[in-house]
C-alpha cells in the first residue's frame, strides 16, 4: 500500500512516523531558492523585517540571514535549541511592532491557520510567505482561506523536496511537490505562478 501512495504523492504518508508538533526541519537550498527570486521580484524584500515563527533548528533563518534578508524576530512553540529562539504558541501570539513579513515552514497540520494568524497580525501590505506541499492550493476550508486572502504568487519547486526529520537530516519521502506561497496583505488579484 505504501507504494501506492507513494506513486500518487499522497501527502499522509511520510516515511515513518510522523514528528512530534509537525517539525520538519527545511534544507538551507530550499529557502535558498526563495530568497533569490526574491531579489530579483521584490528588491525590497531585502529592506524588509521578518519574523520566523516556527523557527525550529535556525535552518531557514541561516539561510534568510546568508542571503542578506533580516530576520529581527523568531520563535518557536518549543525550545528546539536554537540560541535566542523565544518560546511562543504562534496561534496565541501578539503582533510585533515594525514586522514587514512573517515567514516560515508551518506544522503542515496547522498550516491554514498559521496563514490566517500571520494575515491577522500583519499590517496591510506585509507579506506572509510559507513553504508547502501543492496540495495547499486544494480544500473547502482553504478556500474560505484564499477568497479573503488569495496569494498573490505561488512558486512551484522544478524538483521534489524532502524535509528532513531532525538535525542529522533523517528524509522523510521525495514524493512530494512543494511550493512557497506568498500572500501580501490587501491583495484581492490572481496569483501568479513562477517556478523555482
Amino acid at each position: 500500500m505504501d507504494k501506492v501512495f507513494k506513486c500518487l504523492g499522497a501527502t499522509n504518508h511520510a516515511v515513518g512516523e510522523r514528528q512530534k508538533d509537525d517539525f520538519y526541519s527545511t534544507p538551507e537550498y530550499v529557502t535558498d531558492k526563495v530568497c533569490n527570486w526574491l531579489k530579483e521580484n521584490i528588491p525590497e524584500s531585502l529592506n524588509w523585517k521578518i519574523w520566523e515563527p516556527a523557527a525550529g533548528n535556525g535552518r531557514m533563518i541561516n539561510s534568510l540571514k546568508n542571503n542578506g534578508f533580516n530576520v529581527t524576530n523568531y520563535s518557536d512553540i518549543v525550545d528546539r535549541g536554537l540560541p535566542g529562539v523565544e518560546i511562543v504558541d504562534f496561534l496565541k501570539a501578539e503582533k510585533k511592532e515594525n514586522i514587514d513579513c512573517i515567514f516560515t515552514n508551518p506544522p503542515y497540520s496547522i498550516a491554514t491557520e498559521f496563514a490566517e494568524k500571520a494575515l491577522s497580525l500583519l499590517e496591510d501590505e506585509g507579506y506572509y510567505i510559507m513553504l508547502g506541499r501543492i496540495q495547499f492550493l486544494e480544500g473547502k476550508k482553504r478556500g474560505k482561506l484564499f477568497d479573503k486572502h488569495p496569494p498573490k504568487y505561488v512558486l512551484i519547486f522544478r524538483e521534489r523536496v524532502d524535509c528532513w526529520k531532525d538535525d542529522i537530516e533523517t528524509k522523510t519521502s521525495g514524493a512530494l511537490c512543494y511550493a512557497f506561497f506568498i500572500f501580501k496583505k490587501g491583495f484581492k488579484g490572481k496569483p501568479t505562478i513562477d517556478w523555482i
